[in-house]
């Protein structure tokens, strides 16, 4: 038996000063993630496409929302180990004081 890609909902946030996953929303289970590309000409797209596919070493492609900040990613790696790899590649949140 092969491996089961994993579907992935994400909420891309373009312009940012680096790329990472910032954090999954409790309620949701959406994954938010920064990209320092701007959403013109596919920029974004293409840069969760390229540093997903370095960071989770598996095919990724994009099956839902291409033109939207909310997208379903199909990710080549099975949903534990998906988890496990997320959680390592998290960026810090900044939280600001009041």
């Amino acid at each position: 038996m092969g491996l089961s890609p994993t579907l992935l909902p994400v909420w891309v946030h373009p312009r940012k000063s680096k790329f990472g996953f910032s954090h999954r929303d409790e309620w949701s289970g959406v994954w938010h993630v920064h990209v320092t590309s701007p959403p013109h000409d596919q920029q974004a797209n293409r840069e969760l496409l390229e540093e997903c596919r370095k960071r989770f070493r598996a095919d990724v492609e994009i099956v839902r929302g291409v033109s939207s900040t909310r997208k379903v990613l199909r990710i080549g790696v099975e949903k534990g180990l998906l988890e496990q790899k997320l959680e390592s590649n998290r960026i810090p949140l900044n939280k600001k004081r009041v």
